[in-house]
């Protein structure tokens, strides 16, 4: 069963969805809760409203940090894929090591994977699909 909670961030609002396993989705700050809501259930469209467990609490803690400009991990927050495809897993790792204050290029993702042209052929395609809707 998915959850999800909607909070207040110093950069507008915020939505999370959550499984027993952890994080589905996070939805970047919105202008309202409403707005906020409607994104997060596009993707999600099985979540219901919850009470956050501890965890989730704490994630929502660290996101209103982050937005606060506090320098913030997210790396010990446990999340769930799903059913991604283990390039997608892989993807999301290295991007979950990349340091506060920092950017990267699909390039470097791929090199720090192992991947090479692999990664770039995979993010294109997902670019596309998302341009397409």
């Amino acid at each position: 069963m998915t959850r999800y909670s909607i909070f207040e961030t110093a950069a507008g609002f915020c939505a999370i969805a959550w499984s027993e396993l952890g994080v589905v989705r996070f939805q970047l700050p919105a202008k309202s809760a409403e707005s906020a809501e409607r994104r997060l259930l596009r993707r999600a469209p099985e979540a219901t409203p919850g009470e956050p467990l501890t965890e989730i609490s704490e994630a929502i803690d660290a996101a209103k940090r982050y937005f606060a400009g506090e320098e913030t991990d997210f790396s010990g927050i446990r999340l769930d894929l799903g059913d991604k495809d283990p390039l997608f897993q892989q993807i999301y790792e290295a991007a979950r090591r990349i340091g506060w204050g920092r950017t990267t290029t699909y390039g470097a993702l791929a090199k720090d994977i192992g991947t090479g042209p692999r990664l770039r052929v995979t993010s294109e395609r997902r670019w596309r699909r998302i341009r397409s809707r």
